[in-house]
């Protein structure tokens, strides 16, 4: 399957992929899911290119153009922050009630369906409950918020995140300098899709700029948040996972003093500066409220608003 050889890092998922497509053993619905940005838009299109391919002698010719008639890909309007039911009654429907026009299957992929609207999942679950036999329904999830009658009614397919080496290789392998591919890599958090963003921003001024934040919000408190969350409109969504390695360093420094284990040497200053011991749990409390948190950057909420409750975890772990 070359295809599938575009995929980087995901060998378990790509395992039972090429086993299922080699042994004829498809499923009418799958669900991929776990965190944003590590590949699974990327397999479920080669994926979908692969079967069609085998099924379609003609394939390749609609391919080259990334689309194919027995392939539709289901995606959220821009301006939308939930995927409603009409996406389900009026695109996916209609669509699948059509034969193949060429394949053997129909494949349809639903991209980000953790945002779909309860009218949209009770929709869904009504064609994933009486599916045509020619039918492939792939869900793509950065969360497991569906209905559970939903995931019940897919085989689920997990993904983890990325080594950084392998964020690293792909970096480099689109031109980025290996010292910046470095840095990006360990940024991404094992996101393909932030690694490359990352890699193409200026990072060591947005460093700055996140340790100044710490730096104020541990010495001035509540009274700094309003600095701080203007601050991180610069650039948010890297300044948060900024804050979120540098809260990760103050945690392993706290607990070991070793400053080798550290991904920002300077995070060992600022736990100086502060000059007490932090509260462990203070600190795991806000990574964890900082990852669930950073989710929200890409639904239309007000990035100045989740800055504001950025900035209090951070405070609330400071003091």
């Amino acid at each position: 399957m070359p295809f599938l050889a575009q995929v980087k890092g995901q060998d378990k998922a790509l395992h039972i992929l090429k086993k299922a497509a080699e042994g004829g053993n498809i499923s009418h619905a799958y669900l991929f899911i776990g965190p944003e940005g590590v590949g699974k838009m990327l397999t479920a299109r080669m994926w979908a290119y692969s079967l069609l391919s085998r099924e379609d002698e003609n394939a390749a010719l609609y391919l080259r153009e990334g689309m194919h008639p027995d392939l539709l890909v289901i995606e959220r309007d821009e301006n939308k922050t939930l995927l409603g039911k009409d996406k389900i009654v009026k695109d996916l429907e209609p669509w699948l009630a059509l034969k193949p026009y060429h394949a053997g299957h129909r494949i349809a992929i639903i991209r980000d369906a953790h945002l779909l609207s309860m009218e949209g999942a009770n929709a869904l679950l009504k064609t994933l409950e009486e599916p045509p036999s020619y039918a492939v329904i792939i869900l793509i999830a950065d969360e497991n918020t569906l209905l559970e009658t939903i995931v019940s009614r897919c085989q689920v397919i997990r993904f983890s995140p990325l080594p950084s080496r392998v964020l690293e290789e792909i970096l480099l392998t689109r031109g980025i300098s290996e010292e910046k591919a470095k840095e990006a890599a360990r940024l991404g958090q094992g996101s393909v899709a932030y690694a490359l963003h990352f890699g193409e921003e200026e990072i060591s001024k947005n460093w700055q700029t996140a340790l100044y934040i710490v730096s104020i919000l541990g010495r001035d408190g509540e009274a700094a948040i309003g600095e701080a969350a203007e601050k991180m409109e610069a650039n948010p969504q890297l300044i948060i996972r900024m804050l979120e390695t540098i809260l990760r360093d103050m945690l392993v420094y706290n607990s070991t003093g070793e400053e080798l284990l550290l991904t920002v040497k300077e995070s060992q200053d600022i736990v100086k500066m502060l000059n007490k011991r932090l509260n462990e749990e203070k600190l795991r409390q806000a990574i964890n409220k900082i990852g669930v948190l950073k989710g929200y950057y890409r639904r239309n909420v007000n990035s100045l608003l989740i800055n504001i409750n950025v900035c209090y975890a951070v405070k609330n772990a400071l003091f």
